[in-house]
């Protein structure tokens, strides 16, 4: 179905210099299928290994292609703990993780990511596709997408451990605060 999504550069450092990507999706869930749930991954691991311990390490990046994000969190459902991974399979032909490659890339075509899942310590299996297709111009702060994982979930599901979704929680909500406010001089 329809998504909303954003790349975004962790730390936010300039230009094509390395730093942490991200990764955010925007799906709906529920009965009726208005209920937003949000996922968030962030660029993790070493290589391929899918070991949990490195399930949860943040990784600075140099550069777009081949990038591999994590949930660094698992989320609990039905008494089970999930981990969702995503792997860009668009190669984006650019020097270094610029995000002005990601627009020039999406004024031309799609940027694609296998999304898979994996149960506990095992396995990641694949689960869906997802492909951003556009860049969606924000000309007021209104229209700009709060993501969050922790209150924007599907029914049954939540980030797990408690006490660092409840960490979490606070930290989204001052996010959403800090930006409601005007900027001063």
């Amino acid at each position: 179905g329809p998504v909303v999504g954003r790349l975004s550069k962790a730390v936010g450092v300039p230009g094509s210099l390395p730093d942490a990507a991200g990764l955010a999706w925007r799906m709906f869930a529920g009965p009726s299928g208005d209920s937003p749930w949000d996922v968030l991954l962030v660029t993790a691991g070493v290589g391929d290994a899918a070991a949990v311990p490195n399930r949860l390490l943040l990784r600075p990046v140099a550069a777009w292609a081949n990038t591999r994000y994590s949930s660094l969190m698992p989320l609990a459902y039905r008494g089970q703990l999930w981990w969702v991974r995503a792997r860009m399979v668009t190669d984006l032909a650019a020097d270094g993780l610029d995000l002005d490659a990601v627009v020039d890339t999406l004024d031309r075509s799609e940027i694609e990511f296998d999304i898979e899942q994996a149960c506990g310590s095992g396995d990641f299996r694949p689960l869906a596709t997802l492909r951003l297709s556009q860049v969606r111009p924000v000309t007021t702060p209104d229209q700009d997408v709060s993501f969050d994982p922790v209150r924007n979930t599907a029914p049954g599901v939540c980030v797990w451990p408690q006490w660092l979704r409840n960490f979490r929680r606070l930290a989204y909500r001052r996010s959403r605060e800090g930006r409601d406010r005007p900027a001063t001089p």
